[in-house]
Formats: C-alpha cells, structure tokens, sequence
C-alpha cells in the first residue's frame, strides 16, 4: 500500500508539472500568434539570413582533405580553420542538448556537449584550463569533427566555453536568453519526465523509486539555485558582449521563437536533403 500511495502522488506531482507546461505552452503560442505582421516577417528574415550564411548540409564523403599547414600549428596545437561551426549557449534548463542534437542532424555536424568532459583533470573556470586534459579532449573532438564533418556544434553554458573557441569569430552563436522562469519549469518538466521514464523500469522497486525521485529532486533544486543566483546576472553582463550581438549571434527570449525559427530550419534541412537526392538519381 506505501508503495501505491508514493507512485499515486509522484504521478499527480508529474501530471501537475505536465499540465501547467501544456498551459504555459499553448499561452505562449497565443501571444506569439498575435505578434505584428512586421514583426514576423523581420523574423522570418533572420532565420533565412542564418541559413544562407550556412549553406546546405554537406555530407562527410564530399569534405576535402585539410591541407597540413590547417591541421598543426606552431606548439603542437590544432588549428580550427574552414567549416561550419556553432555554439549553443544559454542557462540550464533552456533546452541546448536539445536544439544541439536537431541542429546536428539537420546540418549533419558532430554535437560536442562540453558538460561531457567535466569529469576530466581540468574542469574550472572557461579561460583557466588551457592545456589541461580537458581542454586537449576538446580540441581533438572539435578538430576530429573539422576533419570528418567539416564543422561541429558546441553546446554549454557560456561560461564553460573556452577563450579559444570564443576567439574564432566564424564561429556562429545560438543564444536562448530565457527568463528564469521559462529555465525552472523545463528544469521542473525535465526531471518528472526522467523520473518518470525511470519509474516505468523499475515500478515494483520501491527503494529504488524513492532513491530515483531523491536524486531527481535535489538535482532538479540544485540546478534551479545556479539559476536563481546567476541567470538573470549573467543574461545581463552577455547582452553587452559583443559576442553574442548579431549578425553574429541569434538571440531567442522565448521557446516559442525558437520553434518558429526551428520550423524554417528544418523545411530548408528537407529541401535540401531532397536536391541532393534528386543529384544522386
């Protein structure tokens, strides 16, 4: 009985979250719907400006051989020269895994989430870990991905971004300048949803359950206490960079222009995917 009563209650906790993400969703696209002609149309614009500074995806097969003089440079490191590149930045919660891995299969580019090397010697402060084993893990996947793909996206925090990357100025930036309240209800989503798959796996372990619920729960509050104290610092001090203005940078402040702005993508992804079919035919 213990163990119904705890899954009845994570159920109507996860239900609740659920329905207050439909309701803030659906009002968001009302208030987008109702946006300015003007407004949409210079939107529209934006995101056909990125595209064509992007070109259509090409396939790994069709990237030419880096000449020698690209690949080192003087003390042994890699050069990052030629090719597509991307960096997907903004708080936690915002949703950059997510646009990350649909941006790498859209424009069929390597995804190097930095949050992956963290648990390498080196992992502090962005600027501070230069030549540490962290920062070689980095340069030889995003080189790796230079040589295979022809470009890469680079998904973190802005913070956690080396100097180095930032000093390529080729190097495109996606910025999601939520508010904090948008980051707390997709950190909230995120953890029922991954509880919950969890809790499907192992519904008749009630141990395991509890810890599961505990561990998303205080992962859930720690992420939400980083972005409470700094986001909407942090936001603020990036506005004022000169590497996330545009043309450089695209700037999305809600998920719902973000969405519309994926929508354009994914239809020129679909177009040409099917020229080059078309080509192969």
């Amino acid at each position: 009985m213990p163990r119904l009563v705890a899954l009845s209650l994570a159920a109507a906790a996860a239900g609740g979250v659920g329905a207050l993400c439909v309701a803030t969703r659906r009002l968001r696209r009302v208030l987008h719907a109702v946006r300015p002609e003007a407004e949409r149309a210079a939107e529209h614009e934006r995101v056909e400006g990125w595209l064509r500074r992007q070109g259509p995806p090409v396939p790994p097969q069709e990237q030419p051989e880096p000449e020698p003089e690209q690949k080192q440079q003087e003390g042994g490191e890699t050069a990052l020269a030629g090719g597509k590149r991307i960096i997907v930045g903004g708080m936690m919660g915002s949703g950059k895994t997510t646009l990350a891995a649909e941006l790498a299969t859209l424009l069929q580019l390597p995804h190097i989430p930095v949050d992956e090397l963290y648990h390498l010697e080196g992992a502090t402060e962005a600027g501070e870990w230069r030549g540490s084993a962290m920062d070689v893990e980095l340069r030889r996947r995003m080189n790796a991905a230079l040589e295979r793909s022809g470009g890469w996206i680079v998904e973190a925090n802005p913070w956690q971004v080396p100097t180095w990357v930032w000093d390529d100025q080729s190097a495109e930036v996606l910025w999601l300048d939520y508010d904090n309240a948008v980051n707390y209800l997709q950190l909230a989503r995120r953890a029922a949803r991954t509880w919950w798959t969890g809790a499907l796996a192992t519904h008749d372990d009630a141990q395991a359950l509890s810890a599961s619920l505990r561990s998303q729960l205080a992962n859930c509050v720690e992420l939400m206490t980083i972005v409470y104290k700094w986001g909407e610092e942090n936001r603020n001090g990036w506005r004022t960079e000169a590497r996330f203005q545009p043309p450089r940078a695209v700037r999305f402040t809600t998920p719902a222009e973000l969405r519309l702005w994926l929508a354009v993508v994914r239809k020129a992804a679909a177009a040409a995917a099917a020229a080059a079919a078309q080509l192969q035919t």
